[in-house]
């Protein structure tokens, strides 16, 4: 059986480099710190050298893009023309539900539901809550699909 492997690329905004900075910054104390920690090392912890590199380019104001790897062994019951066509319209436009996603697609609310989750729970789609409404969005500005 052939594995395909679908990989999420997301270019970050200006919020989320922010976010990713504090994040690292908090988890040694500062940037110093981390780089400290990385000299008395001698390079030998990967995952740190990893981390400084991303603060430093993030502080220079370099983009950013974080990128993950799904695995599917039955990749064509996850990417349909429909669920697809779904992805294509969200790239493009916002919506406020499932249910104005249906109507703008002019599909089946329930047939929607479904592919909204069989998206969500493959990776490919984020579901924000907004009140009572579940909103599906992209989470990723590229979806790239090898064989």
């Amino acid at each position: 059986m052939t594995t395909i492997k679908i990989k999420l690329r997301k270019t970050l905004d200006e919020i989320d480099k922010k976010e990713i900075i504090d994040h690292i910054s908090k988890e040694f104390g500062s940037i110093e710190r981390l780089e400290q920690k990385v000299s008395r090392t001698g390079c030998r912890e990967p995952k740190l050298v990893d981390k400084l590199m991303i603060l430093k380019y993030l502080r220079e104001g370099a983009e950013y893009k974080t990128e993950r790897i799904l695995s599917s062994a039955k990749p064509l019951s996850v990417i349909t023309h429909r669920r697809v066509s779904l992805m294509e319209h969200l790239s493009k436009e916002k919506v406020r539900s499932i249910r104005d996603l249906a109507d703008e697609l002019n599909r089946d609310y329930k047939n929607v539901y479904d592919d909204v989750n069989v998206l969500f729970e493959n990776g490919l789609l984020d579901l924000e809550k907004d009140g009572k409404r579940r909103v599906p969005t992209l989470n990723a500005d590229n979806i790239l699909i090898e064989f």
